[in-house]
């Protein structure tokens, strides 16, 4: 992809830039190199470990590789040196939900709608408001905070990268929008086809919605790309209908 093209002759042209070492993992991973995304941003983070941005970036590639302990000292690191910018705030939200951290997820990412944000920034603050809010019991504020989510990401003029494809279908998928959330993750993959998350819920959307095919389907890429999310997957399919 061009993008990459781009990244990698900024890279080679300034080798100890931590700006084109960051733009050049943000690439990588975007299209799913993720080892060499960590290995870019790794650099990045050490050139300039007081710039927010190597940290930002190295933290999300780390929660897509499923290690969000490290991602959290990532997004920690971004927010103690930018405590007010919102997508800095938006990746901690995002690692503490995934770490059961709910309250203070909702804290971070109310504070990065709160806060001056571009409105690309919205679609994933809504969507961590709406998931701590769920983990929280508040059933309610969280489908309006989901709806809210997927009208952000479905703004006029909006260009989605596969990672907001995959929290705007996760959001369908949760208001149980089945066709709309295989629509988003099918879109996700075409980009970045070896992306197990949304594989795995894209095989979940296609059995909630009785498409036990594309779900299988789903499970069969899985079993190369990710084991455990295929066996995740397969129990699914295997278990009880719908649901």
């Amino acid at each position: 992809p061009k993008l990459v093209e781009t990244a990698q002759q900024a890279a080679r042209l300034a080798p100890q830039s931590a700006a084109a070492q960051t733009l050049l993992g943000a690439a990588l991973a975007t299209t799913g190199d993720m080892t060499g995304g960590l290995r870019a941003t790794r650099e990045a983070v050490r050139l300039e470990p007081e710039n927010y941005w190597p940290h930002h970036v190295l933290g999300f590639i780390l929660v897509r590789e499923d290690k969000p302990s490290e991602a959290l000292t990532e997004a920690r690191a971004a927010v103690r040196i930018k405590p007010d910018e919102a997508a800095t705030l938006n990746l901690l939200a995002y690692v503490l939900n995934q770490l059961g951290q709910h309250d203070e997820a909702l804290q971070a990412a109310q504070a990065a709608l709160r806060n001056k944000h571009e409105p690309a920034d919205e679609g994933w603050a809504h969507y961590n408001i709406a998931t701590a809010q769920e983990k929280l019991g508040r059933a309610a504020e969280s489908r309006a905070s989901y709806g809210a989510a997927i009208r952000a990401y479905n703004q006029p003029g909006r260009t989605l990268d596969p990672d907001d494809l995959y929290l705007m279908g996760n959001a369908y998928l949760r208001l149980e929008q089945d066709p709309a959330a295989v629509k988003a993750f099918q879109q996700a993959i075409k980009v970045r086809p070896d992306f197990p998350q949304a594989r795995f819920n894209l095989g979940v959307a296609h059995f909630a919605a009785g498409n036990r095919k594309g779900a299988q389907d789903e499970y069969n890429v899985l079993r190369r790309l990710d084991p455990a999310r295929a066996a995740k997957l397969q129990a699914i399919i295997g278990g009880r209908p719908g649901r």
